[in-house]
């Protein structure tokens, strides 16, 4: 395949500059799925560590990556003008929701656990 298929496949482009005698394009790191589609360009020359490991977590699906990252990537969501992964309030919300529900349903549990063998201690017929 010639680099021109290859650009046009995944949207990028450049032409030649004849004044300079060079092609003139934008700098990108292109990240594909595994099944080949684009799913985020990263534009300019410097990214940072967290972006660019997100960023392939997130193209492949989860296979990559560990579940701190699974979890970074619900807190975190893609924000192009920044090109960077910025906070995603509404989810982190969300989670936070679910872990309260979770440890109050835990703390009324294990009260009730506590309830009932402090009652049938107290049962006639067993010894103190």
């Amino acid at each position: 395949p010639s680099i021109k298929a290859l650009t046009e496949s995944v949207g990028f482009g450049f032409r030649w500059n004849e004044d300079r005698k060079e092609y003139v394009h934008a700098a990108a790191l292109i990240v594909l799925t595994p099944e080949g589609q684009v799913s985020r360009y990263l534009y300019g020359v410097k990214y940072l560590p967290s972006t660019t490991r997100l960023t392939l977590v997130e193209a492949s699906e989860n296979k990559i990556g560990n579940m701190v990252d699974s979890v970074l990537l619900y807190c975190f969501l893609y924000d192009a003008n920044k090109g960077r992964y910025t906070l995603a309030a509404l989810n982190i919300m969300r989670a936070g929701g679910v872990f309260s529900v979770l440890l109050i349903g835990t703390v009324v549990l294990i009260a009730l656990y506590r309830e009932r063998k402090r009652e049938g201690s107290k049962r006639p017929g067993t010894s103190d």
